[in-house]
């Protein structure tokens, strides 16, 4: 018979185990999605600088694939009303720092 102590145990190690299915689900097999996304507007960092931040912490959490095409900036943010502007003044600060490239009709992707 199993008692109770290892019952709580194999119960909480189970837990364990589809929290980190879930948590290894989510980080890498779902895509990254910054269409939903929206800055902090209680943030004194600008909302570009924001949006920088957030894709650079994707591209190195490996979150984009090399032939990932980044939505246009006019998508970006549409559920927030978040400014085409700003996504823009983002993925050029990308492109200048050799992150992202511009390709004619295809939009900016990773290099």
């Amino acid at each position: 018979m199993v008692d109770l102590l290892q019952m709580g145990l194999l119960l909480d190690l189970s837990c364990f185990l589809c929290l980190t299915q879930l948590f290894y689900y989510k980080s890498i097999v779902m895509p990254f999605d910054i269409t939903n996304w929206s800055p902090n507007y209680l943030s004194v960092m600008p909302y570009h600088l924001q949006l920088k931040d957030i894709i650079l912490r994707a591209i190195d959490e490996g979150r984009f694939s090399d032939v990932t095409i980044l939505p246009k900036p006019h998508r970006i943010g549409v559920s927030s009303l978040f400014q085409k502007e700003y996504a823009t003044k983002a993925f050029d600060l990308l492109v200048h720092e050799g992150k992202l490239q511009w390709m004619q009709g295809r939009g900016y992707c990773l290099v």
